[in-house]
C-alpha cells in the first residue's frame, strides 16, 4: 500500500559520528533536505550507488550492510504521516483541527493546511527548521487547550508533528514529506 511518510535527517555526519563513508568526508557536504551527497552535486537522487547504500546500510547487491550511524537510514524521525494538507487527506483529525481553529495559531494554522514542496515527484519539504521552530511554540499553546482524551488518530498525528517539529528545530534540517507510492531515488 502507499502512503506518505515524513522524517528528518540526522547531523551525524556534521557531527563526525558517521562509519567512514565510501568517499573522502572532504568530497561530501551536506543539502538543503539534509541529504549527505557529494560536494558540487545538484541532485543527491543522481549521487553513485555506493553512496545511496552506504547512507541506508545496504550492499551494493541489496544485501544488508550496518547502518553509518544510530540512525536508521540517518533519519532522527520517519513515520508514516497524513497531514491535513496533503492530496489524500480525508477529515481524520477533526478534535485537533476543531482546537486549532479555535486557538488561532497562525504558524501551525497554515503549515498543518500547508502542501508539500515538491522538489521530487515523490515529495519534498514541507517545513523548514525555523518555521518548526515556530510552530512548536504554538503547538505546545494548543496542546494545553486540547482535550486529554484525543481519538487515537488525533493524538498519533499532534505525537508525530511534536517529534518531527522537534526533530527539524533541534537537527536544523527540514521537514520532508514523501509518497512511497513514486519511486525516483530522492528519499
Amino acid at each position: 500500500m502507499s502512503e506518505w511518510d515524513a522524517h528528518v535527517y540526522c547531523t551525524c555526519f556534521r557531527d563526525g559520528l558517521t562509519s567512514d563513508p565510501p568517499y573522502p568526508r572532504s568530497d561530501l557536504t551536506v543539502n538543503r533536505f539534509g541529504v549527505v551527497t557529494l560536494t558540487g552535486s545538484n541532485d543527491h537522487a543522481e549521487d553513485p550507488e555506493k553512496l545511496w547504500c552506504w547512507r541506508v546500510g545496504m550492499t551494493e547487491d541489496g544485501g544488508e550492510a550496518p547502518s553509518p550511524c544510530a540512525h536508521r537510514d540517518m533519519k532522527v524521525v520517519d513515520a508514516i504521516f497524513y497531514w491535513p494538507g496533503s492530496r489524500s487527506y480525508t477529515d481524520r483529525y477533526p478534535v485537533f483541527e476543531s482546537c486549532l481553529a479555535d486557538a488561532r495559531l497562525p504558524v501551525l494554522a497554515e503549515l498543518i493546511y500547508r502542501q508539500q514542496a515538491d522538489d521530487y515527484p515523490s515529495g519534498g519539504i514541507w517545513v523548514t527548521s525555523s518555521e518548526a521552530a515556530e510552530a512548536l511554540t504554538e503547538l505546545g499553546i494548543l496542546a494545553e487547550r486540547m482535550p486529554a482524551d484525543l481519538p487515537p488518530a488525533d493524538a498519533y498525528f499532534a505525537r508525530t508533528l511534536a517529534d518531527l517539529l522537534t526533530a527539524s528545530a533541534s537537527t536544523g534540517n527540514p521537514v520532508i514529506l514523501h509518497y512511497n507510492g513514486l519511486i525516483d531515488g530522492a528519499w
